[in-house]
């Protein structure tokens, strides 16, 4: 009694390409549904590194925007207070002007005290009040 095999080479080989066809469209469909033409390194290295590259430096440049808006903010901040004493001293000298002249009595000279006495320690409140942001920002001080 003879024992025949017989292979269906056409199979082996058509399973052989189907396997292959699957793999790549697998990786195809893994790079469709992250929107990167990179989903792994392996596909394009060198690409896969610039690419990197680039991401890296394109959160160092919004890092870098938001480093200039708080700085933009700290200097908005520090000019009000600088502005708000200065309004204080202009004031202030005017209140010297006024009572450097004949035209007040005592009384009247008083009240000028009283007024520049009461600026003074609100330019003096504005210096120690004034902060920036939260505790995070305070290095400056």
């Amino acid at each position: 009694m003879s024992l025949k095999i017989n292979t269906n080479l056409a199979s082996l080989q058509a399973q052989s390409h189907m396997r292959t066809v699957s793999r790549d469209l697998e990786r195809d469909l893994a790079q469709l549904a992250s929107g990167s033409r990179f989903s792994y390194p392996g596909a394009d290295a060198a690409t896969s590194a610039i690419s990197e590259n680039l991401k890296g430096q394109e959160k160092g440049l919004a890092a870098a925007a938001r480093n200039a808006d708080i700085a933009s903010s700290f200097v908005q901040t520090a000019e009000g207070s600088l502005q708000e004493q200065n309004n204080i001293l202009i004031r202030l000298r005017e209140l010297a002007d006024q009572g450097a002249s004949d035209t007040y009595a005592d009384q009247e000279r008083q009240f000028l005290d009283l007024e520049a006495a009461q600026l003074r320690e609100e330019f003096d409140r504005i210096a120690l009040a004034t902060k920036f942001g939260s505790e995070q920002y305070r290095d400056w001080e």
